[in-house]
């Protein structure tokens, strides 16, 4: 199986790759650990949705010592390079493989309720129906005071014309800047490399029958939907509490 010291160098490029197309990605996830030092107790317990490498997890893990996750993904290669990158947080870092976009994803996860529940770039990927159970199986996990945390783009409803142009070139500058000097490999080049190490071919093959549309089907839910999305299933209170430009984080609490 593949080395911690190439996993190591294959997170690097992640987090390099994911940057390019979010120059700022670790401001918002530092709003996130922000935002739940205010909300949650110094020692809880949260469920990272979408979780990829663990990239988040590992964030809060490492700000927050008396934290635990438990960290849900479907991919197989996510699941098996993550745990060997986080190695460090093995005894606080539970993973579950789920798939997000069935009826049954929740009942593998390990008992007992959350103080957290958060994502970082993972819940476009659902249709808007997927998103709505999700949240509906969310809200009953979380105990009371139990608070949601999503970072992702979600564009504004129908932006005006002029503002809409304004904020496409206020994001390409924000690309750009964040490429001067490094070339960081685009999405497709990220996994084309990494699809070449011999140990994980096997698990390329399990990926592409579980995502046989991979990268095609990205869905624009715009944060008024999320909103009403949110309320509707049994959350009080929803809204962005963090923006730059489209890329925000949404909360919502329990009662």
């Amino acid at each position: 199986m593949i080395s911690p010291q190439k996993v190591a160098r294959w997170i690097d490029g992640w987090d390099a790759m994911q940057s390019s197309y979010i120059p700022t990605r670790e401001a918002r996830f530092s709003a996130m650990a922000s935002l739940l030092a205010a909300r949650v107790p110094s020692s809880f317990r949260f469920l990272d949705l979408g979780c990829g490498p663990g990239s988040l997890s590992a964030r809060l893990l490492a700000r927050f010592p008396r934290s635990r996750s438990v960290a849900v993904d479907f991919d197989p290669v996510m699941l098996t390079i993550g745990p060997i990158a986080q190695a460090r947080f093995a005894s606080r870092l539970h993973w579950v493989e789920a798939d997000l976009r069935t009826d049954a994803w929740a009942s593998r996860l390990p008992r007992g309720r959350f103080h957290a529940a958060v994502s970082s770039t993972a819940l476009h990927w659902l249709e808007p129906r997927q998103l709505q159970r999700v949240y509906r199986e969310v809200r009953g996990l979380l105990g009371p005071g139990g608070v949601v945390l999503n970072g992702d783009a979600a564009p504004l409803a129908q932006p005006p014309g002029a503002l809409d142009a304004l904020l496409t070139t206020y994001k390409d500058g924000q690309r750009r800047d964040a490429r001067r000097g490094r070339a960081p490999p685009d999405w497709q080049g990220w996994w084309r490399r990494l699809e070449r190490e011999p140990g994980l071919r096997p698990l390329f093959e399990e990926r592409a029958r579980r995502f046989p549309r991979a990268n095609d089907h990205e869905h624009e839910v715009t944060e008024a939907d999320h909103v009403r999305i949110l309320r509707a299933a049994g959350f009080r209170e929803a809204g962005v509490l963090w923006r730059d430009g489209p890329n925000v984080v949404l909360g919502a609490s329990v009662a």
